[in-house]
Formats: C-alpha cells, sequence, structure tokens
C-alpha cells in the first residue's frame, strides 16, 4: 500500500527550540485562570511518558519499511517526538517547583504506557499510537486555526504550545501509514479509538482535578465555569473536535483527507526569524503564536 503523499511544501523535520520556561512564569500562567492553567499543565504531564511510547511503537517496525519515504519520516517523527518530550519536560519541571507533584503523574502514566506494552502486541501498540496521535493532531488543529485559544497566555509558554501544534499536524499520519503498511486492519483501528478516548479524557481531567485541589493560590470563583466555556461551550477547544474525531471511524480514513496544511505555512510565515527544520533553529520564547 503507497503511502498517501503530504500536501505540498509540508515535510516531517524536527526544529530545536528553546523557550524561556524560568521561574518568574506565575503558577496561573493562562490568563490568571486556576482551571485552564492546570488544563494545560495536565496535558503536558501526559505528554513525555506518551511520546517516548509512540517513538518505541513506530521505530519497533522501521527495519520493516523498505519505503525509503517512510523511513525518513519515521525517523524524524522520532526527533520530534523526543524534542517535544525534552521540551515539555522542562514545562513539567517548572510546575513541579511551583509545588505540584508533576513526576508523580509522570510515574503512573508510564506505569500505564509499560502496562499497554505487555498486555498488548506490538501492531496493537501502533494502533493505540495511531489513535493518539489522531487526538493530538486535532488539538493541535484548534490552537492552529483559532489563534485566540492561545490569548491570554503566557507569551514564555504560548509558543511551546503553538509550535508543538504545527509539527503534531506535520508528522500526524506517520504513525497511521506505518500501521497501513504493516498490514493492519481497519476494525482494531477503529476499535482501539473508541476502547481509548474516555479513559484518555479521563486521565487528563483527574490530573487536572487533583492540580486544582493541590493548588493554594488565591484564585476567581468563576475560574471553573470560564474554563469549563472555553472547552465544552464557547470557543469549545474540546467540543470542536468532534466532527474530526467522528472521521476516524470511516474506513477509507486517512489524516491527511484533513488538508490544513495552510495553517502550516501561517505558522512558519509568522515565524520567519529562525530558521526551519535545522539543527541549528534556536528561536527565543517571544515569537508570535500562530
Amino acid at each position: 500500500m503507497a503511502v498517501k503523499p503530504m500536501p505540498a511544501g509540508v515535510e516531517v523535520k524536527m526544529r530545536r527550540m528553546r523557550f524561556e520556561l524560568d521561574d518568574s512564569v506565575p503558577v496561573h500562567w493562562f490568563r490568571g485562570n486556576a482551571f485552564l492553567t492546570h488544563f494545560f499543565n495536565a496535558m503536558s504531564s501526559v505528554f513525555p511518558e506518551g511520546e517516548k511510547f509512540f517513538i518505541d511503537s513506530v521505530r519497533h517496525f522501521e527495519p520493516r519499511i523498505d519505503d525509503p519515504l517512510l523511513r525518513d519520516q519515521i525517523r524524524e517523527f522520532s526527533r520530534q517526538e523526543g524534542h517535544h518530550t525534552y521540551q515539555h519536560r522542562l514545562l513539567n519541571d517548572l510546575v513541579e517547583r511551583q509545588g505540584f507533584p508533576m513526576k508523580s503523574y509522570d510515574q503512573a502514566l508510564a506505569g500505564v504506557f509499560n502496562w499497554i506494552r505487555a498486555n498488548y502486541s506490538p501492531l496493537q501498540q501502533l494502533a493505540f499510537t495511531a489513535a493518539i496521535e489522531h487526538f493530538t493532531a486535532m488539538l493541535g488543529d484548534q490552537l492552529l486555526r483559532h489563534p485566540e485559544l492561545l490569548e491570554g497566555a503566557d507569551p514564555r509558554v504560548a509558543p511551546l504550545w503553538s509550535w508543538h501544534a504545527v509539527e503534531e499536524t506535520e508528522h500526524k499520519a506517520v504513525a497511521f501509514d506505518v500501521y497501513q503498511r504493516m498490514g493492519g486492519d481497519y476494525r482494531t483501528r477503529a476499535g482501539l479509538l473508541a476502547k481509548l478516548t474516555v479513559p484518555f479524557l479521563s486521565i487528563l481531567h483527574r490530573i487536572q482535578a487533583d492540580l486544582l485541589g493541590r493548588d493554594p493560590s488565591p484564585r476567581s470563583r468563576f475560574d471553573s465555569a470560564i474554563g469549563l466555556n472555553y472547552l465544552w461551550g464557547r470557543p469549545g477547544f474540546l467540543r470542536r473536535l468532534l466532527p474530526d474525531y467522528l472521521r476516524y471511524y470511516r474506513p477509507s480514513f486517512h489524516p491527511w483527507q484533513i488538508d490544513n496544511s495552510a495553517l502550516i505555512e501561517r505558522w512558519k510565515a509568522d515565524n520567519r526569524h529562525y530558521v526551519q527544520g535545522g539543527a541549528g533553529a534556536v528561536p527565543v520564547s517571544g515569537f508570535a503564536a500562530a
């Protein structure tokens, strides 16, 4: 089965980044809102162990891939995900210094992914990765398509999320294409997305709730109402995912049927002051979010 071509101008290529995630970043770095800050902190807590699992599940099949384009994409996917892990650990370390047990979440999530490794075949693990990559691609699409979602975030933290969104978009088909090439079937692919959706969201919100419960800072009594509206009302960061989420259940689905390459180009245009893709691309954190 041939790999579906990416849109013209899109490539999977790691960018080496630097963000000023120092101790002057406020505890409630997202609009001064505890609920929203800890939602994004909870997402960040999931990435290091999650992305290690994604890399392992895709790299397992690399020796069996004879398509040089797909092999190159696997390597750059791994480099991108590895750098995401590094940057989110820096953010998580900052949140830990602010008094929250991010390392304990990391350890718990390592246990979850090790359980998956022990109980599912390599091809099923790859199906898990393709499904979660669909989630991260959808989240990234929303952040790029609706830049107002990051308005009010601390300017040292917001660029990390827009950059991560771009690279999740660029490599959104890699795990899917490897799964297809390895003979993965539709029932497993669709079934594992259905199986992990509720646990994935549950883990995310449980970590968020724990962070909120441990937060001693004074905060507005309206924080949660504002945050819930942001996620599920208007603008509805999570609510807006539903149409693209359901597309995954089509037997003929491919991630690049959702062609959002123009969003990548817009982000690149807004951030021209660093060199795209090269090992020396080291922007500072003040660059404009997409």
